[in-house]
């Protein structure tokens, strides 16, 4: 079989057209945005960006990113979770969970990013019981009565007058 069955065809000495580079620019530039979420967001508290606000209630705070995918075009979403521990020393831990929507525009770039469906302190998956809890959920069974081989007063005592 001849190679060019299974090639594409080049021009030689042409440029693409204006919208194959700008569709090749777009495509480059989303995965530029992709590449950075993904490597950058896990830091977002620690990097250039002032979130001092947020370091006022705790002393600590991490973000783990749970996914990032593009549902549709010209989206990109990520899902995080962000833990916290509080200046205060009775305040219970912090954990919020969310999503962060990114628009892009013609060329790939971001120019919209929307936070949403924040769960505050939203319930860990599981959690673990301490051992006082454990035997205290355990209990003790209870002994069974087997009732049908109680004999009733009322049937003993018509039994015996007959």
């Amino acid at each position: 079989m001849p190679y060019g069955l299974f090639s594409a065809p080049v021009k030689q000495g042409s440029r693409p057209s204006k919208e194959e580079e700008e569709k090749q620019d777009y495509y480059l530039n989303m995965g530029y945005a992709i590449r950075t979420l993904r490597e950058e967001f896990p830091e977002v508290f620690y990097k250039e960006l002032s979130f001092d606000i947020y370091r006022i209630f705790f002393k600590a705070l991490c973000i783990d990113l749970v996914s990032v995918w593009q549902p549709v075009e010209n989206t990109i979403m990520v899902r995080w979770t962000i833990h916290g521990v509080p200046r205060i020393p009775w305040e219970s831990r912090g954990r919020f969970d969310g999503t962060s929507i990114y628009k892009l525009d013609r060329e790939g770039k971001i120019f919209e990013h929307r936070v949403d469906n924040i769960a505050l302190n939203s319930p860990p998956k599981f959690s673990v019981l301490g051992v006082e809890d454990l035997i205290k959920s355990l209990g003790y069974p209870s002994t069974p009565r087997p009732t049908y081989f109680e004999i009733s007063s009322t049937s003993s005592s018509s039994s015996e007058r007959t």
